[in-house]
């Protein structure tokens, strides 16, 4: 069988490599090497390289070389697949996935899946009834005419502004009642770039689970079958779970009989509505209002999996998760 090339596209690990042209990894980030030697067992390689050296027309990639065990210069002219792992920059991330798709090249998740993940006004609009209440600027409002609405309308002291197309709780605020005054700050960018939303009280937990603090629930999927959950918890007294801003992960496996049904059945009403039936992996992140017990839809995401962090070792539950992509790309590469 005729290995098959797979272009990781990307634009937050690579940064540093972009000005000193030193390899991306080297022996950090332990979950992108187990990607790679797993997907070499399905005759896939993985190639890397950040979304602008692609865009500028430059062939230079690394790849995992598992007999040295580190990474290499390499080059790659045009690839089977593209796998998306682009965040933040819309409009460029965006262009370049429209050009590669004229091209004929797959790109994983599909775009249209993507939007939907990345956006989140997109991702409100589209399940406002499970959604929590979700504000943006309209028309000529300001962040701070948003905010002031959002005040209005719900009772609550405590306010996230969020970057709209933001991921892994990355250049959240945290603007507590009397503290007004930060949202100038954020003005360096247009305000239509970002989100707002009440804080929900959730320390009560989940107790079916042991779950007694605040917490948000993630559920990921492949084609629409839950295959892997965890609950994110922040760190005492705080107000952000992801993990790479010091959140801790409790993981549950298969069998999924100890989750909630309310979690699952929420999942599968999203999942129900998502309309694209392409091979997508999928994740959704839950939180349980403290004062009603309802399960409220955060948010989405399609680039789950992977840890930033230079430090983390790799789980056997983080293991789990990555084989999902493995699993993916090899059905649409090797058996469609």
């Amino acid at each position: 069988m005729k290995t098959k090339k797979i272009l990781m596209l990307t634009n937050r690990v690579l940064d540093a490599y972009r000005k000193d042209n030193n390899a991306p990894y080297q022996n950090e980030l332990p979950e992108f090497q187990f990607f790679s030697t797993q997907l070499l067992n399905k005759n896939l390689e993985l190639f890397i390289t950040h979304y602008k050296t692609y865009s500028e027309g430059k062939e230079l990639a690394w790849k995992y070389n598992p007999q040295e065990k580190k990474w290499v210069k390499t080059i790659i002219d045009e690839p089977d697949l593209v796998l998306d792992r682009i965040s933040g920059d819309i409009q460029g991330w965006r262009k370049l996935i429209s050009e590669m798709q004229r091209k004929g090249i797959r790109v994983f998740n599909d775009p249209h899946i993507a939007y939907l993940c990345t956006d989140k006004v997109m991702t409100y609009e589209k399940f406002k009834e499970y959604s929590i209440p979700t504000y943006y600027p309209h028309d000529k409002e300001t962040l701070i005419d948003a905010y002031e609405r959002l005040r209005q309308e719900n009772d609550c002291d405590i306010v996230f502004i969020k970057p709209r197309y933001g991921n892994k709780g990355k250049d959240i605020r945290v603007v507590k009642k009397g503290e007004k005054e930060k949202i100038k700050e954020i003005n360096e960018f247009n305000d239509l770039d970002y989100i707002l939303q009440p804080f929900i009280e959730s320390s009560d937990g989940i107790p079916e689970l042991g779950i007694r603090t605040r917490h948000d629930i993630r559920i990921i999927t492949l084609n629409n079958n839950i295959e892997a959950s965890y609950v994110r918890m922040p760190k005492a007294n705080g107000f952000l779970s992801n993990y790479d801003l010091g959140g801790d992960l409790t993981y549950f496996g298969k069998p999924f009989e100890q989750l909630p049904t309310k979690y699952i059945e929420l999942a599968n009403k999203i999942l129900k509505n998502m309309e694209y039936k392409q091979t997508k992996i999928i994740s959704l992140d839950f939180i349980t209002e403290n004062d009603s017990g309802l399960v409220k839809l955060v948010e989405l995401n399609n680039n789950t999996g992977f840890s930033d962090s230079k430090t983390r070792q790799i789980a056997p539950e983080d293991k789990q998760v990555i084989s999902l992509y493995v699993k993916a790309l090899d059905e649409i590469l090797n058996k469609n």
